[in-house]
């Protein structure tokens, strides 16, 4: 009798390990597709992206202070849009027009503009995205560089811009529920974006600047 006590105390204690290590293995795969899909996002398979930004313009930037908007220009509504095509795995190139309007007695590289100035520019970036290198979930930080052609008030130059920026996929945030990119919902091609960038007059005159923007991106 105690043998078969012990034959069934036994054969319960390996039915139980065996559902526990079932279970551990259960959890450890549940937890390894979702890094997957938290990390392979759905909208990755779509090769072309709207950027829809406002724009602050620094015609006056001090290194010694950052972040002084004595001299940021901006317009009220949107004023930027670009767009973007995927080149290859990480890096993209972008196409980009923006405009802006300069108070009067705003500083432009040393000179104190006398009458109110529309700025406008065109500008090509090649984009490389550091967070899908290094598979960061939620932001995904990128560098750029590129060249453009600016005009401030009918005066037009070439510029060199060099700089960078996070997107931040909302399906990644949580905020719509899991990580789901199975499903192709509108919400997984939407995000927000925030960039810098330094525009370099390369005719050596005034119209130097940096550009700070804020927006919502699409991929399609």
């Amino acid at each position: 009798m105690n043998r078969l006590s012990n034959f069934n105390f036994n054969l319960n204690k390996r039915k139980s390990l065996s559902y526990a290590i079932l279970a551990v293995f259960m959890v450890f795969g549940f937890q390894s597709n979702a890094q997957i899909a938290k990390h392979k996002r759905f909208a990755s398979d779509y090769k072309w992206k709207v950027n829809l930004q406002t724009n602050f313009m620094d015609t006056n930037f001090d290194k010694e202070k950052p972040v002084n908007t004595e001299n940021w220009s901006m317009l009220p509504y949107p004023s930027k849009i670009s767009i973007e095509r995927k080149l290859i795995d990480h890096l993209s190139v972008e196409v980009g027009f923006s405009m802006n309007k300069i108070e009067k007695g705003k500083n432009v590289g040393g000179f104190i503009t006398n009458d109110e100035l529309n700025a406008l520019s065109i500008d090509g970036t090649f984009k490389y995205s550091i967070g899908g290198l290094f598979q960061i979930p939620i932001v995904d930080p990128y560098i750029g560089v590129g060249m453009g052609y600016s005009e401030i008030n009918s005066e037009s130059f070439p510029t060199f811009n060099y700089g960078g920026g996070v997107n931040i996929w909302l399906a990644d945030t949580g905020l719509f529920g899991d990580y789901v990119y199975t499903r192709d919902r509108i919400v997984n091609r939407l995000g927000l974006t925030l960039e810098a960038y330094g525009k370099k007059n390369l005719d050596n005159g005034p119209g130097s600047n940096l550009q700070l923007a804020a927006g919502v991106f699409f991929v399609f």
